[in-house]
Parts: C-alpha cells; sequence; structure tokens
C-alpha cells in the first residue's frame, strides 16, 4: 500500500500542474489506485472507518475528473489528509503543500 500511495502523491502532483496550466485532467491519464484493497504495512488500518475513507476519497476524485477545477482538485486532497489524520499522520504535511491557494 505504502508504494501505491507514494504513486497517488506523484499522480496528484501531475494533476496539479495540470489544472495549473488551465488543463482538463483526462480520466484515461488518471485512472483510480485502488489501494484499499492492498495490504498494508499496519493490518489494523482495515476497519470500517477506513473504508469510509475510501469511499470519500474515491467520490472527491471522481468529481475532480469530471469538473477538472481548482476547487475540486482541494477536496480531493481534504480526503487524502481526512483519512490520514486517523490512520498515518506523516504525510500530511506533504500532501497540503500539493493544495491550491483559495481565492
Amino acid at each position: 500500500m505504502a508504494l501505491m500511495m507514494r504513486a497517488i502523491y506523484d499522480q496528484s502532483r501531475s494533476m496539479r500542474n495540470e489544472l495549473e496550466s488551465g488543463k482538463n485532467l483526462d480520466s484515461s491519464l488518471y485512472r483510480f489506485m485502488e489501494f484499499h484493497k492492498l495490504e498494508p504495512t499496519d493490518s489494523t488500518v482495515l476497519v470500517e472507518v477506513f473504508y469510509e475513507h475510501n469511499d470519500k476519497f474515491k467520490e472527491a476524485y471522481e468529481n475532480l475528473l469530471r469538473s477538472s477545477d481548482k476547487p475540486a482538485y482541494n477536496a480531493m486532497l481534504t480526503a487524502c489528509v481526512n483519512c490520514h489524520a486517523d490512520f498515518c499522520p506523516g504525510p500530511i504535511k506533504r500532501i497540503n503543500k500539493l493544495r491550491f491557494e483559495e481565492s
């Protein structure tokens, strides 16, 4: 799962660059990564609330691909942070650095 989380981070950074350039996101290039199906480093995280976070992240992710806008991108990052706040807080600062400043 950790390797896929790094891939999701890299993909999120790429999405940010596309949005920053004013481009629409191509959903064929940004497929949802099913990290929730992988074995985590700590298997105790696989509880109901983890899967609830996954569902909220997937919803935010799909909304971003539909809208290709900065607020939806930030909402996707919020879904990431919400899960990490409960299970693995280490990457939160790094995730937050990907955000667009809200105007």
